[in-house]
């Protein structure tokens, strides 16, 4: 039988597919607290108030979508 060497990973590739990881780890998490808002405060059941705070919801979830995006 054949034993083929797997060549280690270099540190920057390493690096790199680390800094990716945390980046899509932190978009799936946006992504899950986007849809327990939805399921928590369904859009035809809202009151004025409630809409108000939830679309602040939604900007600070988008704000740190787009930090996450410039890095």
């Amino acid at each position: 039988m054949l034993k083929t060497k797997m060549k280690k990973i270099e540190i920057g590739v390493l690096k790199n597919l680390i800094k990716l990881r945390n980046i899509l780890d932190a978009v799936s998490q946006i992504s899950w607290s986007f849809s327990m808002l939805n399921k928590q405060h369904p859009i035809n059941s809202l009151t004025e108030e409630e809409a108000s705070e939830l679309i602040q919801s939604y900007e600070e979830l988008l704000d740190e979508l787009k930090k996450l995006l410039k890095k």
